[in-house]
């Protein structure tokens, strides 16, 4: 699609203008304020899309009193357009704007449908001019080229905010203690195995001095002997079975000694407390693997979602300009720089603008370049090239030249004559 010409009435500055564009490069040449965004970009966007009171969901800034000439109730637009697709089929798009409404109407070939969905498809204000992109913030710079990376942000904030936490819990863990692993001591069990010592001890004690009674009584009863015989008889009869009794009686092993008890017992607080710091030790190490096996599945996740985001900004993008990506905040990006002033002269914008709205390949294969006269003429010939050889329709806004030629048009004072050269 293609401009063919526009008519302008009461429209801006224009009480009655009508151009001719050339089918390649249109030339406006005039001072400031002669009308050449007017005629180049303002008025075709207008009659296109229409102006709302206030700007906003693309329509154009400004009230319409803005572009209502002085004292007139009404403005009316009419733009003629080439659909080179079908054949060079001509449709005319009308536009009366009065202060509160837009009325547009098509004159269309038979069978052809022109309307207000075919108006929506068609232009893109964003993408008219660098001047008008390059105030748009990276965000809406790509979603003007149709490009959302909200669903994958979010998610990506969602992973990354996850990352962060368990970092944050990882190295609050601190350095992983160090030293020799140590054994929990039971203090039950070693004072339940001091009175079982304790108790085997009192008992052979207990049995030796049974042992030394019954040899007491044995002296006793042989000293009488000579006089109580009978009692000699009678305790030599007890000794004999007391006799018998010690005979079988088991044998009675040395004490055992319980200062290793003792001392493990007395040690055990120490021990213990070296167990638990082992124990915490452990269990840091524990955590600490864990935390980092989830830092790495979070970095897996975060490559997943990154690789997800590349695969549909790649497929949504649909432009081949070098440098040009997307970044984590969804906003478009050259060369790893935001698309504006201060990172970019207005002559690089001009240029990189151009060669990202060439390659987006619009339905309406018209470019407006602002401020041509910032390009240097090299500069100048190669986007010139460049758009034409994409199928372009070129309209330059130009303050310097005055010669005239071939598809250049002179605007003076923003009357209503405009002159093909």
């Amino acid at each position: 699609m293609k401009l063919k010409a526009l008519k302008i009435n009461n429209f801006a500055k224009f009480t009655d203008f009508e151009i001719e564009y050339d089918s390649t490069v249109t030339r406006l040449v005039g001072a400031n304020g002669s009308g050449k965004t007017t005629v180049g970009l303002t008025g075709i966007w207008a009659c296109l899309k229409g102006i709302a009171e206030r700007g906003k969901d693309g329509q154009l800034i400004g009230e319409r009193f803005r572009f209502l000439q002085n004292g007139k109730t009404s403005a009316d637009l009419e733009l003629t357009l080439v659909d080179e697709k079908a054949g060079g089929a001509k449709v005319v798009v009308k536009n009366h704007i009065t202060a509160s409404s837009n009325k547009i109407t098509f004159e269309t070939p038979e069978n052809y449908v022109a309307d207000a969905g075919w108006l929506e498809n068609l232009l893109s204000v964003a993408l008219m001019s660098a001047k008008n992109f390059s105030q748009l913030d990276a965000r809406a710079q790509a979603l003007a080229l149709g490009i959302d990376t909200s669903e994958y942000d979010e998610k990506l904030k969602g992973v990354k905010e996850e990352f962060s936490g368990i970092n944050r819990e990882y190295r609050g863990l601190g350095d992983t203690p160090q030293g020799d692993k140590v054994e929990r001591v039971s203090v039950a069990e070693l004072v339940k195995e001091k009175d079982k010592v304790d108790r085997a001890n009192r008992e052979r004690a207990a049995q030796r001095n049974k042992n030394i009674e019954t040899e007491a009584a044995v002296d006793a009863w042989t000293k009488v002997v000579a006089d109580l015989s009978e009692k000699l008889e009678n305790a030599k009869l007890e000794l004999s079975k007391s006799s018998e009794l010690l005979k079988n009686a088991p044998e009675v092993p040395p004490d055992i000694p319980t200062d290793e008890i003792v001392r493990k017992i007395q040690g055990a607080e120490t021990t213990n407390a070296a167990a638990a710091e082992w124990e915490r030790a452990e269990e840091v190490r524990a955590k600490k693997e864990k935390l980092l096996a989830d830092l790495e599945e979070n970095k897996k996740q975060q490559k997943f979602l990154k690789a997800q985001r590349t695969s549909y900004v790649k497929k949504a993008l649909k432009v081949e300009v070098p440098g040009l990506e997307v970044d984590e905040n969804g906003g478009l990006a050259l060369n790893g720089k935001p698309i504006r002033e201060p990172y970019f002269s207005k002559g690089e914008l001009e240029v990189a603008v151009a060669r990202i709205y060439a390659a987006t390949n619009p339905e309406l294969k018209v470019r407006f370049l602002d401020d041509f006269d910032v390009l240097d003429d090299t500069n100048q010939s190669e986007i010139i090239i460049e758009l034409l050889d994409a199928g372009f329709q070129v309209i330059t806004a130009e303050t310097k030249r005055e010669e005239k030629g071939p598809g250049i048009v002179v605007l003076r004072e923003c009357k209503a004559a405009g002159e093909i050269a």
